[in-house]
Protein backbone atom coordinates (compact mmCIF):
# COMPACT_ATOMS: atom_id res chain seq x y z
CA UNK A 1 0.00 0.00 0.00
CA UNK A 2 2.82 2.43 0.68
CA UNK A 3 6.07 1.70 -2.06
CA UNK A 4 4.67 5.00 -3.81
CA UNK A 5 2.57 7.69 -1.99
CA UNK A 6 0.33 10.10 -3.86
CA UNK A 7 2.78 12.82 -2.74
CA UNK A 8 5.37 11.41 -4.36
CA UNK A 9 3.33 11.36 -7.79
CA UNK A 10 2.33 14.97 -6.98
CA UNK A 11 6.01 16.14 -6.53
CA UNK A 12 8.15 14.11 -9.07
CA UNK A 13 6.59 11.65 -11.43
CA UNK A 14 6.56 12.52 -15.28
CA UNK A 15 4.67 9.77 -16.48
CA UNK A 16 1.91 7.66 -14.83
CA UNK A 17 0.78 4.88 -16.88
CA UNK A 18 -2.88 3.89 -15.35
CA UNK A 19 -3.97 0.32 -16.33
CA UNK A 20 -7.62 0.07 -15.90
CA UNK A 21 -7.05 3.68 -14.61
CA UNK A 22 -7.70 5.56 -11.39
CA UNK A 23 -11.36 5.85 -10.88
CA UNK A 24 -11.99 8.58 -7.80
CA UNK A 25 -15.63 6.25 -7.68
CA UNK A 26 -13.21 3.42 -6.35
CA UNK A 27 -10.62 5.87 -3.83
CA UNK A 28 -13.45 7.00 -1.93
CA UNK A 29 -13.93 4.02 0.02
CA UNK A 30 -11.54 3.07 2.70
CA UNK A 31 -12.78 0.71 5.80
CA UNK A 32 -12.57 2.90 8.89
CA UNK A 33 -12.51 5.99 6.79
CA UNK A 34 -9.41 8.27 6.31
CA UNK A 35 -8.80 11.79 7.72
CA UNK A 36 -8.90 13.43 3.79
CA UNK A 37 -9.33 12.61 0.32
CA UNK A 38 -6.18 13.40 -1.53
CA UNK A 39 -5.90 11.77 -5.17
CA UNK A 40 -7.75 14.43 -6.88
CA UNK A 41 -5.48 17.28 -5.68
CA UNK A 42 -2.94 15.08 -6.49
CA UNK A 43 -3.35 14.50 -9.75
CA UNK A 44 -4.25 18.30 -10.13
CA UNK A 45 -0.51 19.51 -8.94
CA UNK A 46 1.24 16.17 -10.69
CA UNK A 47 -0.37 17.92 -14.40
CA UNK A 48 -0.24 21.28 -13.52
CA UNK A 49 3.73 20.49 -12.77
CA UNK A 50 3.43 18.86 -16.39
CA UNK A 51 3.25 14.79 -15.64
CA UNK A 52 1.57 13.47 -18.55
CA UNK A 53 -1.36 11.04 -17.56
CA UNK A 54 -1.95 7.85 -20.01
CA UNK A 55 -5.08 6.09 -19.21
CA UNK A 56 -5.63 2.62 -20.57
CA UNK A 57 -8.84 1.69 -19.68
CA UNK A 58 -12.32 0.35 -21.46
CA UNK A 59 -14.00 3.92 -19.75
CA UNK A 60 -12.76 7.59 -20.26
CA UNK A 61 -13.74 8.32 -17.08
CA UNK A 62 -11.24 6.03 -14.83
CA UNK A 63 -9.38 9.40 -13.88
CA UNK A 64 -10.71 12.14 -13.26
CA UNK A 65 -10.59 15.67 -15.39
CA UNK A 66 -8.02 16.94 -13.58
CA UNK A 67 -5.33 14.80 -14.44
CA UNK A 68 -5.61 16.01 -17.99
CA UNK A 69 -4.80 12.46 -19.49
CA UNK A 70 -4.64 10.74 -22.48
CA UNK A 71 -7.08 7.92 -23.05
CA UNK A 72 -6.10 4.58 -24.56
CA UNK A 73 -8.88 2.14 -24.77
CA UNK A 74 -7.10 -1.64 -25.90
CA UNK A 75 -9.69 -4.76 -26.60
CA UNK A 76 -10.30 -5.41 -23.01
CA UNK A 77 -7.66 -8.28 -21.78
CA UNK A 78 -5.40 -7.20 -24.29
CA UNK A 79 -3.08 -5.13 -21.93
CA UNK A 80 -0.20 -7.82 -21.61
CA UNK A 81 0.25 -7.80 -25.50
CA UNK A 82 0.40 -4.28 -25.39
CA UNK A 83 2.67 -4.10 -22.70
CA UNK A 84 5.15 -6.58 -24.35
CA UNK A 85 5.01 -4.54 -27.54
CA UNK A 86 5.94 -1.57 -25.69
CA UNK A 87 9.15 -3.29 -23.64
CA UNK A 88 9.54 -4.97 -26.98
CA UNK A 89 10.09 -1.48 -28.79
CA UNK A 90 12.64 0.07 -25.79
CA UNK A 91 14.54 -3.50 -25.86
CA UNK A 92 14.91 -3.23 -29.31
CA UNK A 93 16.11 0.39 -29.05
CA UNK A 94 18.95 -0.35 -26.51
CA UNK A 95 16.49 1.80 -24.36
CA UNK A 96 16.17 -1.06 -21.65
CA UNK A 97 18.12 -0.11 -18.19
CA UNK A 98 20.62 -2.95 -18.56
CA UNK A 99 22.56 -2.28 -14.93
CA UNK A 100 19.03 -2.61 -13.08
CA UNK A 101 17.91 -5.68 -15.07
CA UNK A 102 21.49 -7.04 -13.99
CA UNK A 103 21.10 -6.26 -10.25
CA UNK A 104 17.94 -6.42 -9.46
CA UNK A 105 15.92 -9.00 -11.59
CA UNK A 106 15.90 -12.74 -12.23
CA UNK A 107 15.14 -14.32 -15.36
CA UNK A 108 15.30 -11.62 -17.30
CA UNK A 109 17.59 -13.69 -20.43
CA UNK A 110 14.16 -16.00 -20.98
CA UNK A 111 11.96 -13.71 -21.12
CA UNK A 112 13.99 -11.68 -23.35
CA UNK A 113 14.42 -14.39 -25.88
CA UNK A 114 10.26 -14.58 -25.65
CA UNK A 115 9.89 -11.22 -26.27
CA UNK A 116 12.10 -10.76 -29.11
CA UNK A 117 10.80 -14.13 -30.81
CA UNK A 118 14.30 -16.05 -30.43
CA UNK A 119 11.76 -18.90 -28.40
CA UNK A 120 8.71 -19.20 -30.72
CA UNK A 121 9.75 -17.39 -33.75
CA UNK A 122 7.31 -14.28 -32.96
CA UNK A 123 8.96 -11.21 -31.89
CA UNK A 124 6.45 -9.02 -29.82
CA UNK A 125 6.56 -5.72 -31.77
CA UNK A 126 3.80 -3.25 -32.24
CA UNK A 127 2.85 -4.66 -35.29
CA UNK A 128 1.88 -8.18 -33.59
CA UNK A 129 0.34 -6.61 -30.84
CA UNK A 130 -2.24 -4.05 -32.86
CA UNK A 131 -4.45 -6.65 -33.90
CA UNK A 132 -4.84 -7.82 -30.81
CA UNK A 133 -5.41 -4.41 -29.05
CA UNK A 134 -7.03 -2.64 -31.53
CA UNK A 135 -4.40 0.05 -31.20
CA UNK A 136 -2.49 1.30 -34.02
CA UNK A 137 0.92 0.43 -34.04
CA UNK A 138 2.45 3.36 -34.01
CA UNK A 139 0.77 4.56 -31.23
CA UNK A 140 2.12 1.17 -29.35
CA UNK A 141 5.68 2.66 -30.33
CA UNK A 142 5.16 5.91 -29.97
CA UNK A 143 4.11 5.62 -26.35
CA UNK A 144 7.22 3.22 -25.57
CA UNK A 145 9.64 5.51 -27.00
CA UNK A 146 7.76 8.33 -24.67
CA UNK A 147 9.00 6.95 -21.59
CA UNK A 148 13.09 5.76 -21.37
CA UNK A 149 14.45 8.80 -19.55
CA UNK A 150 11.58 10.01 -17.20
CA UNK A 151 10.24 9.23 -13.97
CA UNK A 152 7.32 6.87 -14.90
CA UNK A 153 4.71 5.22 -12.64
CA UNK A 154 3.69 2.14 -13.87
CA UNK A 155 -0.18 1.09 -11.99
CA UNK A 156 -1.89 -1.58 -11.86
CA UNK A 157 -6.01 -1.37 -10.83
CA UNK A 158 -7.55 -4.34 -9.10
CA UNK A 159 -9.61 -4.92 -12.33
CA UNK A 160 -6.89 -5.85 -13.91
CA UNK A 161 -6.26 -9.14 -12.08
CA UNK A 162 -9.97 -10.08 -11.79
CA UNK A 163 -10.14 -11.88 -14.95
CA UNK A 164 -9.28 -15.21 -16.49
CA UNK A 165 -5.10 -15.13 -16.65
CA UNK A 166 -5.77 -11.68 -14.33
CA UNK A 167 -1.71 -12.58 -13.00
CA UNK A 168 -0.06 -11.57 -16.33
CA UNK A 169 -1.07 -8.38 -16.64
CA UNK A 170 -0.30 -7.70 -13.43
CA UNK A 171 3.52 -9.45 -13.38
CA UNK A 172 3.92 -7.70 -17.12
CA UNK A 173 3.38 -4.40 -15.19
CA UNK A 174 6.33 -4.91 -13.06
CA UNK A 175 8.34 -6.28 -16.03
CA UNK A 176 7.86 -3.14 -17.86
CA UNK A 177 8.82 -0.99 -14.79
CA UNK A 178 12.13 -3.07 -14.80
CA UNK A 179 12.98 -2.82 -18.05
CA UNK A 180 12.41 1.17 -17.48
CA UNK A 181 14.98 0.41 -14.26
CA UNK A 182 12.48 2.97 -12.17
CA UNK A 183 11.50 0.74 -9.51
CA UNK A 184 12.31 2.52 -5.95
CA UNK A 185 12.66 5.72 -7.05
CA UNK A 186 10.56 8.44 -5.49
CA UNK A 187 6.92 8.51 -8.08
CA UNK A 188 8.07 6.05 -9.87
CA UNK A 189 8.53 2.19 -10.78
CA UNK A 190 5.49 0.09 -10.04
CA UNK A 191 1.91 0.45 -8.03
CA UNK A 192 -0.13 -2.44 -7.55
CA UNK A 193 -3.74 -0.77 -7.08
CA UNK A 194 -2.96 2.88 -6.48
CA UNK A 195 -6.51 4.50 -6.47
CA UNK A 196 -8.06 1.66 -5.63
CA UNK A 197 -8.57 2.43 -2.18
CA UNK A 198 -8.05 5.67 -0.33
CA UNK A 199 -5.70 3.64 2.45
CA UNK A 200 -3.53 3.70 -0.98
CA UNK A 201 -0.41 5.64 -1.48
CA UNK A 202 -0.27 7.66 1.56
CA UNK A 203 2.48 7.56 4.46
CA UNK A 204 -0.02 7.58 6.91
CA UNK A 205 -3.90 7.41 7.15
CA UNK A 206 -4.43 9.47 10.00
CA UNK A 207 -3.59 13.48 10.35
CA UNK A 208 -3.48 14.50 14.22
Amino acid sequence: RRNVTWEQVAEHSEVVLAFGGMALKNSQVASGGVSRHVERESMRRAAARGCRFVSISPLRSDLPDEAHFDWLAPVPGTDTALMLAMVQVIVSRGLHDTDFIARCCDGWPAFEDYLMGRTDGTPKTPAWAAPLCGLPAAQIEALALSLPGKRVLVVMSHSMQRSEHGEQPIWMGLVLAAALGQIGLEGGGYNYALGTLSHYGRRNNLVA
